[in-house]
């Protein structure tokens, strides 16, 4: 290929590129100025309305025994969403700043999402029959 037949690719590339971070953007941006993160309140209370009434209690108590090692996690993930925020209005744009700021605050996600996840795994209260088989 001749260096001019990569123009076509090279466009289209750029172009899909910068739709990907105009969405990505505004996402980010129709967020609450708070974070808008996850809700623990919001999610312990879906997960508790579909247990069983007796079970809602032990999978409280649970779930704030692990308070102390996913909620330090949670505050982290909020913390590092202005920097994506900050990289997405700087001027002139920088690319690589807005793949780090999203990268860190991924790792974050992740973070925390493994750590609530255990919390909840170890609050599920063992299976019970359902009627009388």
């Amino acid at each position: 290929m001749r260096p001019t037949d990569w123009s076509p690719w090279l466009k289209g590339a750029l172009g899909a590129s910068l739709a990907l971070n105009l969405v990505l953007g505004g996402v980010l941006l129709s967020r609450p100025a708070g974070g808008g993160g996850p809700s623990i309140s919001r999610m312990q209370a879906q997960i508790e309305r579909a247990l069983p009434e007796a079970d809602r209690a032990l999978f409280r108590q649970a779930l704030e025994a692990g308070r102390p090692r996913y909620e330090p996690l949670l505050q982290a993930l909020r913390e590092s969403r202005p920097a994506v925020r900050e990289a997405l209005a700087r001027e002139p744009f920088d690319a690589a700043a807005l793949r780090a700021a999203m990268a860190r605050s991924r790792q974050r996600w992740q973070e925390f999402s493994v750590q609530y996840d255990d919390s909840r795994r170890t609050a599920r209260p063992p299976s019970r029959p359902r009627g009388g088989g």
